[in-house]
């Protein structure tokens, strides 16, 4: 008997949930949250008096493939990385989101969006908001308050550029998930090997051509080839979302170099700030999983955090829960979004440069021979790991 009750009270609690929220909320064109103009600006104010940062790193957290148990199993071992974007105000007071994207024929690989319309806005998720907003996932900034005069105006024109390169015909720059690394090889070897490496890397490109995103020709669009074979060409250049948005900062001078993996430049900015007694000047904010909107990519749920690197354990097992480290939680509610302050963020551990200088110091003793009684398969095997460590940096 208390069973069917117990049943008929559950569906009445989810259908009185339903009805509070329109039936286009949070899908694709549909309805935003009734405060989307001003919930930054409400972030603004519990952090800094209003005052908006000079640069928020976002992390779009990871979509699960869940179509098959295999695809499932593999994105919940491996391929947790999510996405990256930048937020950043220039010396004018205007801010903006870069998203490195496209992904649809004819789209831009730079595009700049309002940073509300990004977050919790529900159009140009085929394009230039293609995350979809915190409607399909958990977002995680890390702000860095204030930084050097003139370096957000250089970010911004760094990617002014990058914008005006990546719209070079038959060169420039391209996203490209596999063969981003062998072409930055390629660039730093002696021309022989690097057009070897280069050979490579296009015939890997294409055989992962549905992972290349920007302008592309037109399949048979070769009117101009033999006017184009009397120019010198533009070098090709390819990169991941994480690599195009941290070479801007790089560029900026905030980071010394650029990341492979998008958790990676949110973690880089949070530690160094905290490590050089900043810590005033740096804030997580959890941008919170709006889970009363329906998914809007068929085979993918948010279901688990991105890890911040492949051969970093230690660092995804303390940062696999951004809620513990968020200065703000935003959430919604009622279709407003509400703003927390948390009273006890945590830090990063004060150990944790330590453990990471061992983790190449050490492989690098054994590699030159000041560690005895290893065998002849510990330096190669020291040699193998401090190259993966390069190569996946």
């Amino acid at each position: 008997m208390m069973l069917p009750a117990l049943r008929r009270a559950c569906t009445a609690s989810r259908l009185r949930l339903a009805s509070r929220y329109a039936s286009d909320f949070g899908r694709r064109n549909g309805g935003a949250i009734a405060n989307k103009a001003s919930i930054l600006s409400d972030v603004d104010d519990a952090l800094t008096g209003g005052r908006p940062p000079d640069l928020e790193v976002l992390l779009a957290d990871h979509l699960t493939a869940v179509d098959s148990p295999a695809a499932e199993w593999a994105h919940t071992l491996f391929l947790r990385y999510g996405h990256v974007s930048v937020r950043y105000t220039t010396s004018d007071g205007r801010q903006r989101v870069m998203n490195i994207l496209g992904g649809v024929e004819g789209a831009d690989m730079v595009n700049m969006v309002e940073p509300s319309d990004y977050l919790y806005g529900t159009h140009g998720w085929d394009t230039y908001a293609q995350q979809g907003g915190a409607y399909n996932r958990d977002f995680v900034g890390v702000r860095v308050e204030r930084c050097a005069p003139g370096a957000i105006d250089a970010l911004h024109a760094y990617y002014e550029a990058l914008n005006k390169r990546s719209h070079i015909e038959d060169g420039g720059a391209q996203f490209q998930l596999v063969d981003a690394r062998l072409s930055t090889l390629a660039a730093q070897l002696p021309p022989p090997l690097g057009r070897l490496v280069a050979g490579a890397a296009g015939q890997l490109k294409n055989a992962t051509e549905f992972l290349v995103r920007g302008k592309r020709s037109a399949p048979g669009a070769k009117a101009h080839q033999i006017v184009a074979d009397e120019f010198r060409h533009a070098r090709k250049t390819a990169g991941n979302c994480a690599q195009w948005t941290s070479s801007g900062i790089v560029f900026a001078g905030l980071i010394p170099r650029t990341r492979l993996f998008p958790k990676s430049i949110l973690i880089d900015l949070l530690e160094s700030e905290t490590r050089h007694g900043r810590e005033k000047n740096v804030h997580v904010i959890l941008y919170e999983h709006v889970k009363a909107a329906p998914p809007y990519l068929e085979g993918f749920r948010f279901k688990r955090p991105a890890f911040v690197h492949p051969l970093s354990p230690a660092r995804n097992l303390i940062y696999s829960n951004m809620r513990d480290f968020a200065d703000i939680i935003v959430s919604v509610k009622d279709e407003r979004a509400v703003v927390d302050r948390m009273k006890s963020p945590r830090r990063p551990p004060p150990w944790l440069p330590m453990w990471r200088a061992a983790s190449v110091g050490g492989p690098t003793l054994i590699l030159v021979g000041a560690v005895d009684h290893i065998g002849p398969m510990g330096p190669v095997a020291a040699a193998v790991w401090l190259g993966m460590c390069w190569w996946l940096y």
